[in-house]
């Protein structure tokens, strides 16, 4: 096998870098390969070597295998980035949208009434959010139906509201 290499200086081309675009000379390296002496027997010889010689040299750990100071692997802590009390923190807490806290707007909450307020139900979510036009007073859980009874989509009216304490399903 011959191997010939060359190194040939090209023209200056314009090359961005992180001060700006400069002329840089690129010096490229050409190597050339003649097949033509080995044989095709030699060629793979010298292919399963190289390829072995890789195998060896390269890193055999897995990504898994702790460093020698870590007894057990690190747990990942849920950092809230938004300040507490606002709408943001409330939905990006651990366990949103199944946990059972309640959001409320005191501010928002003091303006509805019952000519600028809807109820909004996301059942994929099971979350409903009590509306005052378009800015949000409340968000609380909700259980709407099971599988096999499903709560159909739709808009629905409030035809009566009865005060009461909890109410649990029997």
């Amino acid at each position: 096998m011959v191997i010939s290499s060359a190194f040939v200086l090209r023209r200056p081309r314009l090359i961005p870098c992180l001060t700006g675009l400069h002329w840089v000379p690129l010096l490229y390296t050409h190597w050339q390969v003649d097949l033509a002496p080995l044989s095709r027997m030699n060629f793979l010889r010298h292919l399963i070597l190289t390829a072995m010689l890789v195998m060896l040299c390269s890193h055999c750990g897995g990504p898994g295998s702790p460093n020698g100071l870590q007894q057990s692997p690190y747990k990942a802590l849920h950092i809230n980035p938004f300040k507490p009390g606002n709408y943001h923190h409330f939905r990006t807490q651990k366990g949103y949208p199944r946990n059972y806290s309640i959001y409320k707007d005191s501010r928002v909450l003091a303006q509805t009434n019952e000519s600028n307020s809807s109820i909004r139900i996301d059942l994929s979510e099971q979350r409903a959010y009590l509306m005052n036009d378009s800015k949000l007073a409340m968000d609380y859980p909700v259980a709407t139906g099971r599988s096999a009874f499903p709560t159909p989509p739709g808009k629905y009216m409030v035809l009566e509201k009865i005060k009461s304490g909890k109410r649990y399903a029997t």
